[in-house]
């Protein structure tokens, strides 16, 4: 805190090493927000994936059990994988930590 010239303190006066915490501890919450959002993002992209590769492995066994081939079942195997990392990686992934209010 910030005193001024009679020993008072300047409630206008900002400290710069607070001012400086104050924006390590903003980027630090914006980040850890930035890395859920991709997390979120990855997890939606391998559910499409395997949404999608579901449908065409439906529509094939709808069409006799000839037309399903080992390409549909690969792929359908392939996109499962891919969910099921997404997903792993999620839950071994700690949350992001609370941010701590300063008391002074």
């Amino acid at each position: 805190m910030k005193m001024d010239r009679r020993g008072r303190f300047d409630p206008a006066a900002r400290n710069d090493s607070d001012t400086a915490e104050q924006r390590r501890r903003r980027r630090a919450v914006m980040n850890d927000v930035r890395r859920v959002i991709e997390r979120d993002a990855r997890i939606a992209a391998a559910a499409e994936e395997l949404s999608t590769a579901a449908e065409v492995a439906l529509a094939a066994i709808d069409a006799g059990p000839t037309h399903v081939n080992g390409e549909v079942l690969s792929a359908l195997r392939a996109a499962l994988a891919k969910y099921r990392e997404a997903s792993r990686a999620s839950l071994s992934s700690p949350p992001p930590p609370t941010p701590q209010r300063r008391t002074t």
